[in-house]
């Protein structure tokens, strides 16, 4: 299974990665590091499960996966993934 995982690096989302690549899951991570860090997922870099992608889930991004699970600032409006 796939999974995509919106602020990714932050706290609850880089926990969310290493549980869901630590069950088999093929992950993508989405953060833009307004207040993640990219050292919270540096220990993924050579994990061939998982992906990160620099980006402001605020504007539209398109995905091909079916399960998505939002870790993303309140401080952020987030939009519908289309």
């Amino acid at each position: 299974m796939r999974a995509v995982v919106t602020g990714g690096a932050g706290f609850l989302g880089s926990h969310l990665c290493d549980r869901l690549l630590a069950e088999g899951w093929d992950v993508l991570a989405i953060d833009n590091f307004i207040t993640g860090a990219k050292g919270n997922l540096s220990h993924l870099a050579d994990n061939k499960k998982f992906k990160f992608q620099k980006a402001d889930v605020s504007k539209p991004l398109k995905v091909a996966d079916k399960w998505v699970t939002c870790c993303t600032s309140p401080r952020r409006r987030v939009l519908p993934i289309t």
